[in-house]
């Protein structure tokens, strides 16, 4: 999957966990750092769910000759702020952290086979951190692929159903916490 879906619904599921854990009483909340470690591990799963879904990669670049690099930070950059925008609260919340943590963790697994990759090629030999990183990261991908462009539509569709949840749960929160200058 391209890393723009893998940080949009990361980030929605970061925000879902937190809304989930928001609607509780007070008294039964568990403590941010236990919200954050759900937001991450649920961030994270939510990579391997999506790559055993048969799709495309960047693979398509290679008949026009870009680097890859050239499509990856800028639309790196582009989803999250689009996250940031529809997901983010204009004040210092820890719904800004979850929703960071769970884009962050979903994208992980990939930050790692990139780096593991490319200090492989600088070292000129593979580690057993990157051993490790690569089979992970194997078992879970899809064996089969599917065309770049319905693998675009399935991965557009997937990213617009993320952003719309950001932006729902954004609206509950200003919703529940009106005094807070919204």
């Amino acid at each position: 999957m391209y890393a723009g879906t893998h940080i949009a619904v990361g980030a929605a599921i970061g925000a879902a966990v937190y809304q989930t854990f928001e609607l509780l009483p007070s008294k039964f909340r568990p403590d941010d750092a236990v919200v954050l470690g759900i937001s991450s591990v649920a961030g994270l799963v939510s990579h391997f769910v999506l790559d055993a879904i048969p799709h495309s990669e960047y693979g398509g670049l290679d008949i026009f000759h870009i680097p890859l690099y050239f499509v990856l930070i800028p639309e790196v950059i582009l989803i999250s702020l689009i996250v940031t925008f529809l997901g983010a609260v204009p004040i210092q919340s820890s719904r800004n952290i979850m929703i960071a943590a769970g884009g962050f963790a979903g994208a992980f697994p990939d930050v790692a086979w990139i780096t593991c990759s490319w200090f492989d090629r600088l070292l000129g030999q593979s580690h057993a951190f990157s051993r490790f990183v690569f089979s992970t990261h194997g078992y879970w991908h899809a064996t089969e692929s599917m065309q770049m462009l319905d693998s675009m539509i399935i991965q557009f569709i997937l990213i617009f159903n993320a952003l719309t949840i950001l932006n729902y749960t954004r609206r509950i929160y200003i919703l529940k916490h009106p005094a807070e200058g919204f």
